[in-house]
């Protein structure tokens, strides 16, 4: 499975979206969805950013493309999960991602 489809996935399953769900807003057939879900082919650019919209997430984040956290973002960041279970903070991780490719999606929108 390819990376792209492994994060295709991964933000479908953390937002908790049904695959009709997804179909319908994006646009993309169940079979093509499912294939590049797969890895079975790679996703078009299009298709990319129908899914991005859908995900709250810029498709650079699916191409692998999205650049890292500073170290001072980190560093605050670290501080505070110190204090978390690791269940809570493996959470936690996941919730700031997202917040954090939902702005540069609709920084990527407004471009």
């Amino acid at each position: 499975m390819s990376d792209t489809a492994s994060r295709l996935i991964e933000a479908r399953e953390y937002l908790g979206l049904a695959i009709d769900h997804v179909v319908s807003e994006s646009g993309l057939t169940t079979n093509a969805l499912a294939e590049v879900e797969r890895g079975m082919r790679a996703a078009t650019d299009l298709e990319l950013r129908r899914l991005s919209r859908v995900y709250g997430y810029p498709a650079s984040f699916f191409r692998g493309e999205a650049p890292a956290l500073d170290k001072a973002e980190l560093e605050v960041v670290a501080r505070w999960a110190e204090e978390l279970t690791k269940s809570d903070q493996a959470e936690a991780l996941r919730f700031a991602e997202y917040l954090r490719f939902a702005a540069l999606g609709e920084a990527d929108a407004s471009s």
